[in-house]
């Protein structure tokens, strides 16, 4: 549980400073209704399927444990 712990908080970190470096104020909270949409919109075209992708690997690796 910890390796998958370790595993999200580093995935996330990442998307975080990605979102950063193009331009976003990354906060856990945002009011500003406009900036949500589009960091939503964002996460829903370029990194679900990465996500998707990096949860099977991990969930495929647990299952051969």
């Amino acid at each position: 549980m910890q390796f998958f712990e370790m595993a999200f908080e580093l995935s996330w970190k990442l998307l975080k400073d990605y979102l950063e470096n193009e331009g976003y104020i990354i906060k856990i909270h945002t009011y500003h209704e406009k900036t949500a949409i589009e960091v939503e919109e964002k996460i829903h075209q370029s990194y679900v399927l990465m996500l998707k992708e990096l949860y099977d690997d991990f969930k495929l690796k647990m299952e051969q444990e």
